[in-house]
């Protein structure tokens, strides 16, 4: 899952096609991206331990489009939600408080998912 397909997926969700004004919304999603990411973090590393793989820091200002999104793929639905939340923030604050609703929705559903085992200290 790359970059773009989390920008992609958020366009979706907020009914726009890359053509009308995906220049703008590009631009603004190589700067909003991080912070959806940032959002998932704690999450991602929970599923990273889980399998086995090193948890990856998540500290960028601006994405390369093109490049592998950090996060797991389990979260890109997650990630398309906040960023699509993000996107419209000041053009439809209902809309985009509907998404971010949907969005945390989403992540408790995974959280939910994610086996764990607890232990007395």
């Amino acid at each position: 899952m790359t970059n773009r397909d989390i920008f992609l997926g958020a366009l979706t969700l907020i009914g726009d096609r890359p053509s009308s004004d995906g220049a703008d919304y590009e631009e603004r999603a190589r700067h909003l991206i991080p912070m959806a990411l940032q959002t998932l973090a704690p999450m991602d590393r929970i599923l990273k331990r889980q399998r086995g793989k090193v948890p990856v820091r998540l500290l960028v200002i601006q994405v390369d489009m093109e490049k592998n999104a950090p996060i797991e793929d389990d979260l890109f639905s997650c990630a398309c939600y906040y960023l699509a939340s993000e996107l419209t923030a000041f053009e439809d604050s209902q809309l985009s408080a509907e998404l971010f609703v949907r969005g945390e929705a989403l992540r408790r559903i995974l959280s939910e998912s994610i086996p764990f085992e607890l232990k007395r200290l």
